[in-house]
Formats: C-alpha cells, sequence, structure tokens
C-alpha cells in the first residue's frame, strides 16, 4: 500500500481508496496511473485509460473521417468491445466530452440470432464486402490475378474466400 496525491485537493491518501477521504473525488487507478473516472471505459469488468482518446478529440479544430476510423480503432483494440460499440463511444465523447457509460460493449456482436450466411470483414465486421478477381500485382504479374477474394468496402481489408 502506497500514499499517493488526490488529483482534486492534492493531499495524500491511499493508493487502495476508492474516493478521497478528504474532498470525496473518485480515484481510478490504471497501472499505477490516477485517471479521470470520465475517461475511464469499464468493459467486461476491466477499467480502460481513454484519455489519450478523449484529448485527441478535444484538440482537434475538425474531425474527418480518417481520424474519426483511427479513434474508432483505437478503442476497438481495448479487446473487450466490439467495432460498432466503439462507434457508439467515440460518438458519445465527441459530444459529450467524456466516455458514455450507457454503450453495451457487446453491441452489435454476431448472436445465435444471426444468420451466419451475411458475410462479414474479419477486421471490421462490416457487411459492404464485394468479391472480386485478385488483379495484376507488380512482383507476380497476371500469375494468380484470376483467383478470388473478398474486399471490405469499409477498411479495404482484402482475404481469400473458404
Amino acid at each position: 500500500m502506497a500514499l499517493i496525491n488526490c488529483p482534486e485537493c492534492g493531499r495524500e491518501i491511499s493508493d487502495q481508496a476508492k474516493n478521497c477521504v478528504h474532498c470525496g473525488y473518485p480515484i481510478f487507478l490504471i497501472n499505477g496511473k490516477i485517471v479521470n473516472p470520465d475517461y475511464v471505459l469499464t468493459a467486461k469488468g476491466k477499467s480502460h485509460d481513454l484519455t489519450y482518446i478523449v484529448e485527441i478529440i478535444q484538440s482537434a479544430v475538425y474531425m474527418d473521417e480518417p481520424k474519426r476510423r483511427y479513434l474508432e480503432r483505437k478503442v476497438y483494440e481495448t479487446g473487450d468491445i466490439s467495432i460498432y460499440a466503439a462507434r457508439k463511444i467515440v460518438d458519445g465523447i465527441i459530444k459529450t466530452g467524456k466516455v458514455p457509460k450507457d454503450v453495451d460493449p457487446e453491441l452489435g456482436k454476431l448472436s445465435k440470432y444471426v444468420k451466419p450466411a451475411v458475410l462479414r470483414c474479419p477486421k471490421c465486421g462490416s457487411t459492404a464486402v464485394t468479391t472480386g478477381n485478385r488483379g495484376f500485382s507488380v512482383v507476380s504479374g497476371f500469375i494468380g490475378s484470376g483467383k478470388t477474394v473478398n474486399r471490405c468496402g469499409i477498411c479495404g481489408f482484402a482475404w481469400k474466400p473458404r
């Protein structure tokens, strides 16, 4: 057990405390670092620090689509949520400036009620998938150019069909 300084009042408190005993400020420690509770995402019993994402959004003058996709991917890479939930979380941060607490981390994941015949991108889960020929390659030329590949229309990921 160690003593840390409260980020609100600056007085020393235990690192095991849930709230500051002096001012009542909620204390979240993630990897030994004090985190603002508004920037914490809790999914499947684990807490994730999204301070980096919130700071990027707050400092952005203009949020273009590539930057938004990058932030969604970073939130998704926490490993405990679906890409659809990551999109909702980024939308919530843009609107309110803090991580929404009411987003279901399982949002949009395949369930037993979804027909497995729907072709989805293995990287982002999108259904905007096209099938076509691999095409010409600088390295191999036309060798293998007639082979079929699936391509995601959202993230551009290509893979061999099974």
